[in-house]
């Protein structure tokens, strides 16, 4: 749990970097931060691909992006089942005991009931192993998000200089 939770912040993190980019010229960075800290994980990745779409990103950057938005999609409501569930040791059978994190999904009172029916294969359970290959996830979308971030900045800072005197 700790390494995903770690993943997810280093992405939040490149996340939030990617967003000063954006807003560079059209805000300050506490400004920015402002608008962005108070979200849930889900409105500040909807806030970063609106501000995205209007920067002018090269044709390989947006190619990018939009391929690390839709993993980021996918991955939304299993983070939140993740970071927001509970750790359950559970052996079903003659299967040894095994960690599972258990996620509520809204409108669920029955999660519990349909994780032991599903002998801890229902959408909203993860074990260790699941939970490892999601961090494996963040970290992967976080790479192609930071070298987004950093070559777009280096653009912009390039653009700048050549325009100085």
């Amino acid at each position: 749990m700790g390494e995903f939770l770690t993943a997810c912040a280093h992405l939040e993190n490149n996340l939030a970097g990617l967003l000063l980019v954006c807003d560079r010229d059209k805000k300050t960075i506490e400004q920015t931060w402002e608008e962005f800290l108070p979200l849930t994980f889900g409105q500040r990745l909807k806030l970063l691909i609106e501000k995205c779409a209007a920067e002018p990103f090269s044709e390989e950057h947006r190619t990018i992006l939009e391929k690390e938005f839709a993993r980021l999609k996918e991955l939304v409501p299993q983070r939140n089942l993740i970071v927001h569930g509970t750790t359950f040791h559970f052996g079903f059978g003659e299967a040894p005991v095994q960690t599972f994190r258990v996620g509520s999904p809204k409108n669920n009172t029955n999660f519990m009931r349909d994780f032991i029916d599903s002998k801890g294969g229902a959408a909203h359970s993860f074990t260790a192993e699941k939970v490892r290959q999601l961090s494996a996830l963040c970290d992967d979308i976080r790479g192609h998000i930071a070298k987004v971030m950093i070559e777009a900045q280096m653009e912009r800072a390039k653009l700048e200089s050549d325009k100085s005197p």
